[in-house]
């Protein structure tokens, strides 16, 4: 019998191997749309996982997004 990935072990993994994860990133690489609550969980599972918010520039003006960082790596985004 195959073992089912669930969202957090995804994001898990991607947050052990990068350090960070956006929404975006989330959603175009394992289409997953709510991060926040991912991270949420993760949180209460005792993972220590930092926010830290950036600011964007598209077609439609300025907007805000959060970084999701794994406590205890380096990472050095723009």
């Amino acid at each position: 019998m195959k073992k089912v990935k669930t969202q957090g072990n995804v994001v898990l993994e991607h947050l052990k191997k990068y350090g960070h994860i956006t929404s975006m990133e989330a959603i175009t690489k394992y289409r997953i749309t709510r991060l926040a609550s991912v991270i949420f969980r993760l949180r209460k599972l005792g993972y220590n996982i930092d926010t830290i918010e950036k600011n964007g520039k598209n077609g439609y003006g300025a907007y805000t997004y959060a970084d999701y960082i794994l406590r205890g790596r380096t990472y050095s985004g723009n």
